[in-house]
């Protein structure tokens, strides 16, 4: 029916039509609405002209004064998306949005995918010359070291209870007769760590390739190729605590005991602050073991008050580089993932490609902001890995009294690195190993103030009335500071003995009473003091 109606118009009514439903550009069905409107429009109009003369000369008076047909066709089309449904308008505005959000991801990750990075620096090497300092090898305890490795025997069976906690009050005859025969076997690789230990310097040679954009790849390469080292180096420490000193005391030979209580504690002392943090964190371990054995020796022999001296003036020696944890090195397995993530223009910028989104961007939703507003450039990202272990750093060198009193809990500890995708992770193990290093602290003063009180009594005949007489005395050169408590470690005399400790981490004042674990008394509970003398 419409079709004849069309049919049925002037020429000029029927072009119009086309024209206008043309210049619309839209859906179908609307195009066919309009052409059924515009046909009404007309066919009433001419539905009282008597003859064809007529009809044609009203037909083109009304396209004259419909006016230009593309702005009609412009203005239709408008009016007809006005009046779209509320449910269609937000389905086509959501279709729009996420198209583009889709052309913006798919334009930023084509950029994010082009671009080649310049590898100028090789890290394993600038690892190497950060921790030699530009000293001379001869003064490198590691050739001694690995040579003692590479000598050790395996410890026979029937002496390993020994490792397992077995004291030497506890040894059978026939124990004693093979410690006696393995310690004559092992003596060359015992002598030569004691080389390495009178050595002023310790420093490794890492190895290893970069990370091209995979950031665990040089760090495993590193750490895989040192960890048998530290392995070796846990062994001989053993040897030294656990059988040696033994042997020697067991014989009478305090002199030697006390000797190798000193080499124990320059061997950890020699991977304490500088290096790979794995390194540092085996140091510690080291440096506990070293702390137990001297306080155990001191406990249980006469020793000269020559020789408390001297072993005091060398642990004094030994301990007067105070650092805790160094951070340095861990940063160049950043500063290598940068170096293959971005581009180099050459002056220190350059753009992060799509491997390098994980430094640049931070968090998840950094990622996606900078997929639209673009992501910050390579000297803002190294910038900010500057920052973030200057911070740990400084964290690092207050003690743990300082920054409670300063504010940092666990909240306050997890914003430091914020939702950074590759900070974050890493920052528990940064702070833990802060709380492990202050923890040995506390023990080398202890450590270095029992040998001071020993001394007093044996000249006075009598413990000090205070660590103040102490350091008045010259037997110490300065209170030892008690990093859980807002001064020195705690001291008093006891009926014939003294006691001496620190607030621990709950840093409350017990009065010297230790707390337990395992319904055991144990010195590095979570509550009650951490009590250094007597000797548990």
């Amino acid at each position: 029916m419409e079709q004849n109606e069309f049919e049925n118009l002037p020429d000029c009514a029927r072009d119009y039509i086309d024209l206008v439903v043309k210049k619309i550009r839209y859906r179908r069905k609307v195009r066919d609405e309009v052409r059924a409107e515009l046909l009404g429009h007309f066919v009433d109009g001419l539905a009282d002209c008597e003859d064809a003369k007529d009809r044609e000369c009203v037909a083109e008076k009304k396209v004259t004064g419909f006016g230009d047909i593309k702005m009609l066709g412009n203005l239709i089309k408008r009016g007809k998306k006005r009046c779209r449904p509320l449910w269609l308008k937000m389905l086509i505005g959501t279709m729009q949005v996420a198209g583009i959000l889709l052309l913006c991801v798919i334009a930023r990750g084509a950029y994010l995918s082009i671009g080649t990075p310049v590898i100028s620096v090789d890290y394993v090497q600038w690892m190497n010359e950060h921790v030699r300092g530009g000293r001379s090898d001869d003064l490198n305890a590691l050739p001694y070291y690995e040579r003692a490795v590479e000598l050790s025997k395996e410890v026979p069976n029937e002496l390993k209870d020994v490792f397992g906690g077995l004291l030497p009050e506890q040894f059978t005859s026939e124990q004693w007769d093979a410690l006696e025969e393995f310690l004559a076997r092992d003596a060359e690789a015992l002598d030569t760590l004691r080389q390495g230990a009178a050595k002023p310097h310790y420093w490794n040679v890492y190895e290893g390739k970069s990370s091209q954009g995979r950031i665990p790849d040089m760090a495993a390469q590193v750490t895989g190729v040192i960890m048998p080292s530290m392995t070796g180096y846990k062994k001989l420490m053993q040897k030294v605590a656990f059988l040696q000193i033994p042997w020697s005391l067991h014989i009478g030979d305090i002199e030697r005991a006390t000797d190798d209580s000193i080499v124990l504690h320059r061997f950890a002392q020699h991977m304490s602050g500088q290096g790979l943090l794995i390194e540092q964190l085996v140091g510690i371990a080291l440096e506990a073991i070293a702390h137990a054995e001297t306080f155990e020796i001191i406990d249980n022999f006469d020793i000269s008050a020559e020789k408390l001296e001297n072993m005091q003036k060398q642990l004094e020696e030994i301990y007067s580089n105070e650092a805790i944890i160094d951070l340095e090195t861990e940063k160049s397995f950043l500063y290598d993932f940068i170096q293959c993530t971005f581009t180099d223009d050459g002056k220190g910028s350059g753009r992060a490609m799509k491997q390098g989104v994980a430094l640049a961007a931070g968090d998840l939703q950094s990622v996606l902001k900078g997929f639209v507003a673009g992501y910050p450039d390579r000297r803002e990202v190294t910038a900010s890995v500057d920052r973030y272990f200057e911070r740990i750093g400084q964290l690092a060198n207050q003690t743990p009294w300082q920054l409670a009193q300063a504010g940092w809990n666990d909240a306050k500890w997890n914003e430091l690195a914020g939702n950074h995708l590759l900070l974050n992770p890493v920052s528990p193990g940064f702070r833990k190993s802060t709380e492990i290093a202050w923890r040995v602290r506390a023990s080398r003063s202890a450590l270095l103030t029992v040998l001071a009180v020993k001394r007093y009594e044996k000249a006075n005949k009598a413990y000090p009335a205070s660590l103040d007489e102490l350091v008045g005395a010259g037997y110490l050169k300065k209170l030892p500071n008690d990093p859980y408590s807002d001064g020195a470690l705690r001291y008093k005399v006891v009926g014939n003995d003294f006691v001496l400790y620190s607030f621990g981490v709950d840093m409350k004042d017990d009065g010297g009473r230790m707390g337990t674990k395992n319904g055991k008394p144990f010195k590095w509970s979570d509550y009650g003091d951490w009590v250094f003398w007597p000797v548990e």
